[in-house]
């Protein structure tokens, strides 16, 4: 009997090294090797030898091999995607070559590009116009000063994939490497899982992964739990996902934290907030429970609103407003915020937060509504905040003389109101509310 067991196990055991792949490779700057650079298979990980090589023993659900790129260098971004990785299926030679980034110093600035969301040519000639000019002049401008980059949050299609090599295309042009984190519109509504993304990762990647930017670590995850739709149809909006965080996405962080000092700044790009407007997503406790002790900064989108939010004494979510509006019904987001994107600088160590508008100047960040405009608060003068903070304090005065806090109220931005209610024939009714 105990000769049965012992044999059983180590069929197991030889059914699982089977199913894995083991790969050799390099990785090399424009000049040398790169030694002590970590590798990864988004389930494994390993670091490079002092020539640059390295030895991986892929997981049997891998799909990648990556490399976490070290700071000052980047991959190929030429076709508007960055090139770290290199597919597993139907590669021999997994050796990477990177670029140096154009500035040497610890400066960046990341441009946190929320929702883009399109669904056909239409679409695609709006995201195509005023935004993407709009990028290239602020990368234009940014990059003359630090490396610069993109991260766009998730639903960069609206279940319909082809419109990504149209998309890949536009963000070309703009001069900046981008990256991307997966949202519910980007995975193949009928499929399930893993298989859910592979036209996503077909055209961008593996969808965990993390490089290093100056001093600080990025991590790209997915949080969306992905089941496919009921009728079966690729396009058709599956309601069967839910924001959370699965057991792939935990172990990827837990395995690539086990290589960062706890005194690493982590900036973490998600489609979902941490909290949701239901509450904390799913797996919420397990998740800080893995960046526990690290200050982490997460960049998400998916609600279409501004809304900033302190998490714990380290962690802070800051949640961007879309670049597309409000579903491509309006050119605003539902909370009244201009179209735009969140644009995020490190300069000397300290880092900073602020909204750009694509359509008005940057010092627009308030909406003001005049007495008798609201008919909810008719007496009253309403300010809606952008970028509003949780953790403000909102003074007001009048003629000089300080009048005290101001009351934070949930109303209707006229201006969003004034775009919307024409497409919903007037029905006030099916207007979001978000309290500013």
């Amino acid at each position: 009997m105990k000769k049965l067991i012992v044999l059983f196990v180590s069929v197991l055991m030889l059914s699982v090294q089977v199913d894995a792949k083991l790969v050799k490779g390099s990785v090399r700057g424009p000049e040398t090797a790169l030694s002590g650079v970590i590798v990864s298979d988004g389930y494994r990980f390993t670091k490079t030898a002092e020539d640059g090589t390295f030895t991986l023993n892929t997981h049997k659900d891998a799909r990648f091999v990556f490399v976490i790129t070290p700071a000052g260098y980047v991959g190929d971004y030429s076709d508007g995607s960055v090139k770290f990785y290199l597919p597993i299926k139907g590669t021999e030679s997994f050796d990477f070559t990177l670029q140096r980034l154009p500035h040497p110093g610890d400066d960046y600035t990341i441009f946190s590009i929320s929702d883009p969301q399109m669904a056909h040519g239409k679409h695609f000639k709006r995201f195509n116009g005023a935004p993407v000019a709009d990028l290239k002049k602020m990368s234009a401008e940014s990059v003359a000063g630090r490396n610069t980059i993109a991260m766009a949050l998730g639903d960069i299609a609206w279940n319909k994939y082809a419109i990504y090599k149209d998309y890949k295309k536009a963000v070309s042009k703009v001069g900046i490497p981008f990256y991307s984190v997966i949202g519910n519109h980007d995975f193949t509504q009928n499929l399930s899982g893993i298989k859910a993304a592979s036209v996503y990762e077909a055209y961008f990647g593996p969808y965990n992964y993390a490089f290093f930017l100056g001093k600080d670590l990025v991590i790209g995850i997915n949080n969306i739990i992905f089941n496919a739709n009921d009728d079966g149809f690729p396009d058709v909006s599956s309601r069967n996902n839910y924001e959370g965080y699965n057991k792939e996405t935990l172990d990827f962080l837990r395995g690539i934290l086990k290589f960062i000092d706890k005194d690493t700044h982590i900036i973490l790009a998600q489609h979902s907030p941490s909290v949701y407007y239901h509450g904390p997503i799913h797996n919420y406790k397990k998740f800080m429970k893995v960046i526990d002790g690290y200050k982490v900064d997460i960049l998400s989108g998916h609600t279409h609103v501004m809304h900033t939010q302190r998490l714990s004494e380290n962690v802070v979510d800051h949640n961007a407003g879309a670049i597309c509006g409000a579903w491509w019904a309006t050119i605003r987001c539902t909370d009244g915020t201009p179209r735009g994107y969140e644009v995020v600088t490190s300069k000397n160590g300290e880092i900073s937060f602020r909204w750009h508008n694509v359509d008005y100047p940057d010092e627009h960040q308030v909406e003001y509504i005049a007495l008798g405009q609201s008919e909810k608060y008719p007496d009253s003068i309403l300010a809606n905040v952008w970028a509003m903070n949780d953790e403000w304090v909102c003074e007001w005065e009048q003629d000089g003389v300080a009048m005290g806090n101001a009351e934070r109220v949930a109303d209707i931005s006229p201006a969003y109101a004034a775009e919307i209610l024409p497409i919903y024939k007037g029905d006030a009714g099916k207007i979001p509310v978000h309290k500013k």
